[in-house]
């Protein structure tokens, strides 16, 4: 405890914490109101797609870096390649600058501070540039071949908790002669959209939540991220490994998206993303693929996970994620 003490003050009598007080003071002050935005925003709008916490600190934290290399690989170049520019700029401008007259002084800090503001705008906006990010085609409901599918079959009132499992898997049943893709696609998005508001009463547990785990069969209280996906797409009639582990919905077999691998096929509405984490050595999280927003990040709605985007949440959520985080994209709807 002294030694964190006498590290504490050192900081805190040094002269970088001197210069730059106000900035580092700031920073704990805008990640609170940050997080209980997030937060805020989450309970009053559960169907909007949000960052989970850590991923938008880690986003907007990485911008900081990509502008720093900027001004950096800048500097460099002018150094290199003008190297009379850059010592002028260095000794006559940089160094005797409190020489100036204040008129001088602040005409050139104003036009500073707005290339800044510029430089950091256009790096903050930028869109990510990737050739094997998906993109989601929204689907175009008037060309979809309506006169072929029994209207019985499509789900049209408002999802509601019914009494029994077996209300609930014939509300979501898709008549065996249906085959249109799109239509059981836009079926299971409706369905687990209407189940955002689900949430636990207890760890692991909740009405929904049951049902989920007894339509898997495992045992109430189990996590069920597994179970939220293999429920939904089973409703739908779709082939699907049918379990709670997160794992089982990244086999190869299934597997038809990988982050690291060049010129994927585009996801689709209804795939299932998954998440690696290292800790564990393993798949640990699940969830289903949405869109693909205009800066590149999915779109997903995922079970078990909070507003923090956690593996162990406490309800379903429509979440913001970052590609690159995403282990696989695996299909079942085919």
């Amino acid at each position: 405890m002294n030694l964190f003490k006498r590290i504490f003050l050192k900081f805190k009598n040094s002269k970088f914490f001197r210069q730059y007080k106000e900035e580092l003071i700031i920073i704990p002050i805008l990640l609170l109101i940050f997080w209980g935005f997030n937060h805020i925003a989450i309970a009053l709008y559960p169907e909007g797609a949000f960052f989970d916490y850590v991923s938008e600190i880690e986003t907007i934290l990485s911008k900081i870096v990509i502008f720093i290399i900027a001004l950096w690989t800048a500097h460099l170049a002018l150094r290199m390649s003008f190297p009379k520019v850059y010592k002028y700029l260095q000794d006559d401008f940089y160094f005797k600058f409190n020489d100036l007259d204040n008129d001088k002084k602040s005409n050139y800090a104003i036009k500073f501070i707005l290339v800044f503001i510029l430089a950091a705008a256009l790096v903050f906006s930028a869109k990510a540039q990737s050739t094997n990010l998906p993109y989601q085609t929204e689907y175009n409901w008037y060309n979809l071949p309506w006169d072929n599918i029994k209207t019985d079959t499509l789900i049209v009132d408002t999802f509601s908790y019914r009494d029994t499992i077996q209300e609930l898997e014939e509300l979501t049943k898709i008549d065996s002669n249906t085959t249109n893709l799109d239509i059981i696609r836009l079926e299971l998005v409706d369905t687990i959209t209407k189940q955002l508001t689900v949430r636990e009463t207890n760890p692991n547990r909740g009405y929904m939540v049951d049902i989920y785990n007894r339509e898997i069969g495992v045992v109430l209280g189990s996590p069920w991220c597994g179970s939220f996906i293999g429920s939904n797409l089973t409703w739908q009639g779709v082939d699907n490994p049918h379990s709670a582990r997160a794992k089982d919905y990244a086999l190869e077999k299934d597997i038809i998206w990988k982050a690291k691998i060049k010129n994927n096929p585009k996801l689709e509405a209804g795939d299932v993303l998954t998440w690696y984490y290292s800790n564990l050595g393993r798949v640990g999280h699940a969830g289903f693929y949405i869109e693909t927003d205009k800066n590149n990040y999915f779109i997903t709605i995922e079970g078990n996970t909070n507003g923090n985007g956690s593996r162990e949440g406490d309800g379903v959520y429509k979440k913001k994620r970052s590609a690159s985080k995403v282990y696989a994209g695996s299909r079942y709807i085919k």
